[in-house]
């Protein structure tokens, strides 16, 4: 009976793949300027019929119909189109697992593309939920040291560190470098992705020291086998930058970041929302400089990009008020920049939830703004949540505990509360003298 299934399936394969090719070469006949008659056809336009297409022509071939859907939801997500590739993901993902079975590794594939897509749109839980499965499908199958067990554990891990669940994060992504380094036929390109997603992690926790080589470690092995001119190398360039401005090597980010989004722009277009995150570094090395107007043009614009593409919910978006809003408080527009910070307060708590290390920077922050206008009571109460966080995630001992302690005791000295004060930088410098002596 299992070989009996086996030769179907492999009969099936064989004919999907056939019928893909076909459906390909009708498909893009629309660009023929023959068939197209003198009207101009976009690549969208070709993606928009094929989607269509689909399942009005192969209705009767799911095992074909589930390969294109997956093909096509990919080239939209990795158009920043996550709402038109979301339901092709789907439905590839149900065609599978009714053809294939749930322990399939085709079915793990789909999964995968879609948590992929669920990850960028910010729909955390359940990307979290599908990665899980897909690991669970593809470590039975095809065994813990795979390659293919490696990519979800990459995309698994820079998900947690996304979520704030760093220990998680590193542990998924030292594993996965770890099987892409023993692969004897290794995709150098997988293992420079989990190299970068590692180094986000450090980035994460502040550790800029940490995360450069790792960085430049992957930019050097997509720039040999990419070469200059291609998204991925640009987005090791824009996260190499965003370790080296925060050591003070301003000159070198900026040129990098610059290099990001020339190249992002000329391939995946000047709206596309991996623009709008190198022009979001690019603003970041702007106001560590002080060059506050610069950043501020680049963040509006920024920001409309991720808006239009992404929706006015999302993280992203709550990353741009934030920066726009800390140049507001520079130029002491301070009740501007509260109204910002409170905007983008409100979308990392729903997206990322109430105890995420990004709602702590939001609120240290909002906690900014409000000192500026003399409210040192409710800077308290923002601080003190802000610390509650950063403990439970940091560690009560982090050199994040540490700045927000003295930030809470100066508040607290403006209350009137100096034994309170007193009290806190105590315990921030008993901090610091324990780690000095390490």
């Amino acid at each position: 009976m299992r070989a009996r299934n086996a030769e179907r399936l492999a009969v099936a394969e064989a004919t999907a793949a056939s019928e893909v090719a076909d459906f390909w070469v009708d498909l893009f006949k629309v660009s023929d300027p023959r068939e197209a008659r003198g009207n101009t056809i976009t690549a969208r336009e070709i993606l928009d019929e094929g989607s269509k297409n689909i399942r009005t022509e192969l209705a009767e071939q799911p095992i074909t119909q589930a390969r294109l859907m997956q093909s096509i939801g990919n080239v939209y997500r990795n158009l920043g189109l996550y709402e038109q590739a979301a339901p092709l993901l789907e439905e590839a993902v149900a065609l599978r697992q009714e053809a294939l079975g749930p322990d399939h590794p085709d079915l793990a594939e789909s999964l995968n593309d879609l948590a992929d897509v669920d990850y960028y749109a910010a729909n955390y839980a359940r990307a979290d939920s599908l990665y899980l499965r897909a690991l669970t499908i593809r470590e039975q199958a095809l065994g813990p040291d795979h390659p293919d067990v490696a990519s979800t554990l990459s995309d698994f891990g820079a998900l947690k560190s996304e979520q704030g669940q760093y220990p998680e994060a590193e542990a998924f992504l030292r594993r996965a470098v770890a099987i892409f380094e023993a692969a004897s036929d290794r995709d150098d390109s997988e293992l420079a992705g989990s190299l970068s997603n590692l180094a986000s992690v450090f980035w994460e926790r502040r550790e800029f020291a940490e995360a450069e080589p790792l960085y430049e470690r992957a930019l050097g092995i997509q720039e040999r086998a990419l070469g200059q001119d291609h998204p991925d190398v640009a987005m090791i360039q824009a996260d190499l930058a965003s370790v080296l401005y925060p050591q003070g090597k301003y000159a070198d980010a900026e040129s990098l970041y610059q290099r990001s989004v020339a190249t992002f722009e000329r391939v995946v277009g000047p709206d596309h929302p991996y623009v709008a995150e190198a022009l979001n570094g690019l603003a970041d090395a702007m106001y560590a400089q002080g060059k506050y107007a610069d950043a501020e043009s680049l963040l509006q614009r920024a920001l409309g990009i991720w808006e239009k593409a992404l929706g006015s919910d999302h993280p992203d978006v709550a990353v741009s008020l934030n920066n726009l809003a800390n140049i507001y408080f520079q130029q002491r527009k301070f009740a501007d920049a509260e109204l910002l910070h409170h905007r983008a307060l409100r979308i990392l708590e729903t997206a990322l939830g109430p105890d995420h290390p990004d709602v702590a920077v939001s609120l240290i922050n909002l906690g900014a703004a409000y000192l500026g206008q003399g409210k040192y009571a409710n800077t308290d109460s923002v601080l003190q949540r802000a610390l509650t966080i950063q403990q439970q995630v940091h560690g009560p001992e982090s050199p994040q505990v540490v700045e927000t302690l003295e930030k809470l005791a100066l508040v607290r000295r403006q209350l009137g509360r100096g034994e309170e004060a007193d009290s806190l930088e105590a315990r921030a410098q008993a901090i610091r003298d324990a780690a000095d002596s390490e």
